[in-house]
């Protein structure tokens, strides 16, 4: 009996992740955008699951901060603005500039090669406007990096509540010039990590956090987003 108790327990756990992992995405890509309620029964459609996983995952991302729970509105997507998004660069910048320079002397030649490869990624992406695969490949390029840094605990502070900037690229887009500004950062990146210079690295990491904070907020501006 213990046994079976456990095994469904352990089920119920996998599936409450799961669900957790897919609100997260769809928060991520904008089908649940930032200030939108979620509604369990919406949920339960599109996911073809119980609402007893949905409620507890919804409960679990209020914990991190993605979702707030109302009295009367129920569960929404946290609402951002222009001073949440400069706030959250500011701590990704510094997060990023130390887990680059710890990369650059823990990072194998495979990491590199990965690096790479998430960087021509982003460029074949660009080329077919394929805005879903672009935040993708920028992800994985940056995951290779600050997983070679080796710091966990920062990773998890570092992804806490990205989401919500991530769904504001998704909607807001870019400026005319930052594909391009992007994908000549992502080249000098590589070629410092690739070259071992943690200076270089940093430097680059840090206008990269900079020029993509500034580009979004202009976004927002011309949105009338405050």
């Amino acid at each position: 009996m213990a046994g079976l108790v456990d095994r469904k327990a352990s089920m119920s756990e996998t599936t409450t992740q799961r669900v957790k992992a897919s609100i997260r995405l769809d928060i991520s890509v904008g089908v649940l955008p930032p200030g939108s309620r979620i509604k369990l029964q919406e949920l339960t459609d599109r996911y073809e699951i119980s609402a007893i996983p949905i409620r507890e995952a919804v409960r679990r991302l209020a914990g991190e901060g993605l979702v707030e729970l109302h009295a009367h509105k129920g569960a929404v997507v946290r609402r951002v603005d222009i001073r949440f998004v400069r706030n959250m660069y500011d701590i990704r910048s510094a997060l990023e500039q130390m887990l680059v320079s710890l990369a650059v002397g823990r990072s194998g030649d495979d990491d590199i090669e990965a690096i790479r490869t998430a960087a021509a990624d982003y460029e074949t992406a660009s080329g077919a406007n394929d805005v879903q695969e672009m935040l993708a490949a920028n992800a994985e390029l940056h995951r290779t990096i600050n997983a070679a840094a080796d710091n966990p605990e920062a990773l998890r502070i570092l992804e806490q509540g990205w989401e919500l900037v991530l769904a504001l690229r998704f909607r807001f887009g870019f400026g005319a010039d930052r594909i391009t500004t992007i994908i000549e950062e992502h080249r000098l990146l590589v070629d410092a990590l690739a070259r071992r210079s943690a200076a270089d690295a940093v430097a680059i990491t840090r206008e990269h956090c900079d020029s993509a904070c500034h580009d979004l907020v202009q976004q927002m501006k011309k949105a009338d987003i405050q």
